[in-house]
């Protein structure tokens, strides 16, 4: 989407994200599901260039990418239901919409049909093979999971939010937006404003539709599961971790925003470019620096909107896995 320059910042900044990179150490469930997710995405934004009639190879590869992503968490439907919404809108007006559009209706659904069939079966399948418990139950499990994953157990312990406790069952509608605030890295928020900035003026020029819509889709991915959740008033803990497979998604967006910035800063006057890219390079070199200062605890980093780790402290949830007490017994039986 963005060429080679703007998939090494968002690599770069996705390194320099303390909270995802700390559950990486960690994090059996929720790394893994990020994995599969930004790879389901990669395969949706390719089919959608290659509808109606998908490759054989582009079939088998997105197939793969949305089975695991399914058999780590059954929240991965998500990816399913993206390509389903994108097969309608192909349906409804495929001119502009792929770069192989086809002609009558017919010539448009048929295929596509088909395509979406054999992925849909290997996906299933896949999933099956690595979920121990849908194998059981090959229907009425993922329906089940679907209808748990909301509540979560009707788990409702408490939760610490800006220095006030609040049920998990009973959550204010901005609990996962703040987190998201003061949990990403500056230069992240600050990719993100751009990007906005330049996706509104993009929109008013003509650009490759195909792209656009393509961007369309991994914006949807990346916002959904956030507005869904808050909207649904969906159980919630533990920060935004059950939200960390949009970071990946985020740092694409922050990446290509940043190398369109430095493109037309430096047709402009090379000196402000490199001025600037500077200043983003000494600001990564910071997160870089508070990862290693914080070893093995990066996922308790906050940003300096509340004054980083330390001021986060009594207000903000910090080690919610308890990763600490460990090294906290061998300080006490020391001592």
């Amino acid at each position: 989407l963005g060429g080679p320059r703007a998939a090494m910042l968002a690599l770069c900044l996705l390194a320099a994200e303390p909270s995802f990179m700390g559950h990486r150490f960690i994090n059996p469930k929720d790394i893994p599901l990020a994995a599969g997710y930004v790879w389901s995405i990669y395969y949706l934004l390719r089919c959608i260039g290659r509808f109606p009639s998908l490759p054989n190879g582009l079939i088998v590869k997105t197939g793969i990418a949305f089975g695991l992503t399914l058999s780590f968490r059954v929240g991965g439907a998500l990816v399913v239901g993206y390509l389903l919404l994108a097969a309608l809108f192909y349906i409804a007006r495929s001119q502009g919409f792929s770069a192989h559009p086809a002609g009558r209706p017919n010539r448009r659904w048929v295929p596509l049909a088909k395509s979406l069939f054999w992925i849909g079966a290997l996906t299933y399948a896949l999933m099956l093979a690595f979920w121990p418990w849908a194998l059981v139950h090959p229907l009425r499990g993922p329906l089940e999971a679907l209808r748990e994953i909301s509540r979560f157990g009707g788990w409702s312990g408490p939760i610490l939010l800006a220095g006030k406790e609040y049920y998990a069952t009973d959550l204010p509608v901005f609990y996962l937006p703040l987190y998201f605030l003061v949990k990403l890295p500056e230069l992240e928020l600050v990719g993100l404003a751009v990007g906005t900035a330049l996706a509104v003026r993009q929109l008013r020029t003509r650009a490759d539709p195909v792209l656009i819509r393509s961007w369309v889709f991994l914006v949807l991915a990346m916002v959904f599961p956030v507005v869904y959740a808050v909207l649904t008033r969906a159980v919630m803990y533990d920060t935004h971790r059950h939200f960390l497979f949009v970071i990946p998604l985020i740092c694409v967006v922050a990446g290509a925003a940043f190398d369109r910035l430095w493109a037309g800063l430096y047709s402009m006057r090379p000196a402000l470019a490199v001025g600037t890219a500077a200043v983003g390079v000494l600001v990564a070199a910071e997160s870089a620096t508070t990862q290693v200062r914080l070893h093995p605890y990066e996922y308790v980093y906050y940003n300096h909107l509340v004054g980083g780790v330390a001021g986060a402290a009594d207000r903000y949830e910090l080690d919610y896995w308890g990763m600490s007490y460990r090294e906290a017994v061998g300080i006490l039986v020391k001592y």
